[in-house]
């Protein structure tokens, strides 16, 4: 399963997909799942974003604040990220509402921002989607299964990562 942790020297932590174990994972580094809210996902196949429970419930409970997921639109409304994340949490309510008395429920909320994959062409190969705190992370279009799979570069203080999945070589036509 996929799920890659990138802390910076700023502070800053993002979670490049988010497979099963993950939760598991962040303790035995000795990370609480709380101290993580951004989440960036290639594309929907379960061993990308099978996690997604528990981490939205740890990190919920504990920091009282919304997950943020970026990740593609997909080809169709009901293929994009939006409509994963609102599955999930429609999915989730039994669970929210028996919490809700006793723990804050801002944490039982998605912040999903969805990245249009029909923005991608030869003119537009990246699309910058977060810019903040000196960090900047671009997405761009990989090949994989359906359309709607992509890829992650980070760049910080002049160093780069990039994050790619289950990919193959791609072209614009």
């Amino acid at each position: 399963t996929s799920c890659i942790l990138v802390q910076l020297g700023n502070g800053d932590a993002f979670i490049f997909d988010i497979g099963s174990d993950n939760v598991g994972n962040l303790y035995s580094m000795g990370l609480h799942p709380s101290e993580l809210d951004k989440v960036f996902i290639t594309h929907l196949h379960l061993d990308h974003v099978g996690g997604i429970f528990p981490l939205f419930d740890a990190m919920g409970w504990a920091r009282n604040t919304p997950l943020r997921v970026w990740g593609p639109s997909g080809h169709t409304s009901d293929l994009g990220t939006k409509m994963f994340t609102e599955s999930v949490r429609k999915a989730a309510e039994w669970h929210v509402q028996s919490k809700q008395e006793r723990v804050p429920i801002e944490g039982a909320k998605f912040d999903t921002k969805e990245i249009d994959i029909d923005l991608f062409s030869l003119a537009n190969p990246q699309q910058l989607v977060y810019d903040h705190n000196s960090v900047k992370i671009y997405a761009f279009p990989i090949v994989h299964s359906i359309n709607g799979a992509i890829g992650y570069k980070l760049e910080w203080k002049g160093l780069s990562m990039t994050f790619v999945s289950d990919s193959e070589v791609s072209t614009f036509e």
